[in-house]
Formats: structure tokens, sequence, C-alpha cells
């Protein structure tokens, strides 16, 4: 029952805490502190603190990304990663791997249709899992609030239906865009990108 209680207490603020931020982007008051950052660090730190989560559901995480700098403010982005991660994790099967990466846009993406969107002078990231998929009527609608990729499951697993949508207001904020494709039954991968430094030339 204790256990219980914490959890309960800890989903309150997270909710809570999610409402705030939303509240403060929507109105343009959400604060960041943009700098360079690597990409890969990014990657490495964002799977270092879902590994515990991970190892738990008995999942694999990868990471793959070239050492690109990009512009951002590393604990908002670091937050739309546990997001992204985090749900990667509810809806995967054991024995499934979560593939962690990052591409330059540009001449770097060609070959990749799925990064036709990703254009030169930024890096996109890309969260891979093998989970269940999202039903193509709802994948369209996931990143407005209140609204998940799956009712029945997100009310067993957990979920406000707001976090998504916090990630796109923080991936806008900082000149990027983020979407998703998905096949049922095979997996999911969400797709954010961030701007590259000016200075910093890309091949």
């Amino acid at each position: 029952m204790i256990q219980m209680a914490i959890g309960n207490s800890e989903r309150l603020m997270r909710l809570v805490n999610n409402i705030l931020d939303f509240d403060r982007g929507e109105k343009g008051r959400l604060v960041l502190r943009q700098e360079q950052v690597e990409a890969d660090d990014l990657l490495r730190r964002a799977a270092d603190s879902a590994r515990h989560a991970a190892s738990l559901a008995q999942i694999a995480l990868k990471v793959s990304a070239p050492a690109t700098p990009v512009y951002a403010d590393d604990d908002r982005i670091l937050q739309v990663f546990n997001e992204l991660i985090t749900n990667a994790i509810k809806f995967s099967a054991p024995g499934t791997t979560i593939q962690l990466s990052a591409q330059l846009g540009g001449m770097s993406a060609l070959g990749r249709p799925e990064l036709c969107f990703v254009r030169k002078g930024e890096v996109c990231f890309i969260v891979e899992d093998e989970g269940t998929g999202i039903q193509p009527e709802k994948l369209a609608r996931i990143f407005d609030r209140f609204q998940q990729g799956d009712g029945s499951d997100s009310r067993m697993l957990g979920g406000t239906g707001l976090g998504l949508a916090l990630c796109r207001s923080i991936v806008e904020q900082h000149g990027g865009r983020i979407w998703a494709d998905s096949v049922v039954g095979k997996g999911s991968r969400f797709y954010f990108t961030l701007p590259i430094l000016a200075e910093v030339e890309v091949p």
C-alpha cells in the first residue's frame, strides 16, 4: 500500500509539472537556456537515465549518434527524451530493443525517405522501438493535448496525455519539429530536429 501511495504521488507530481510546463509553453514563458551541446552526449545521457527502467522491463537500449554540436537547452531536451523513451518502454515487450540515434540533415539524409523533413543545418534525433505500434487514425493526433496512442493501454500502464504535447512545445520553441511513424504490431519511430550552431559547417 505504501508503494502504491508513493507511485500515485509521483504520478500526480508529474501531471502537475507537465500541466505547469505546458501552460508556460503555450504562453511562450517556458525559459530555455540554450547552449552548444553534443548530440552523442545528449543521447548517452538520455540512455543512462533510462537504463534502469529498461533493464527491469528486460529491454535493450542501443545508442548511435555523430559527435555533432546542436544548440539546445540540454535539461529540456533530456525531458523530451525521457518522455519518448518511457513511452517506448511501456509499449515494448521483454526481449526487444529501443534504438536511440541521430542523423545530420541535408546530403547525409539521402536514401532515408523518413528523414525527408530534415534540412541542412539541423540534426534529427530518433527513438525507435519494437512495440505495439500506433493506429494510423490516432497517429496524427498523438501530439495534441490529452491524446494517447491507445486509450485502453494508457489507462492500464499510466499516462496523462500531456507528455507528447509538452515534447512538441519544447521542440518547437527550439526551432525544431517533431513527428512519428508507426506500424501496428511492429513498432514506432519518433523524430525531432534541433538546429546546429550557425558557425558549424555541415558536410
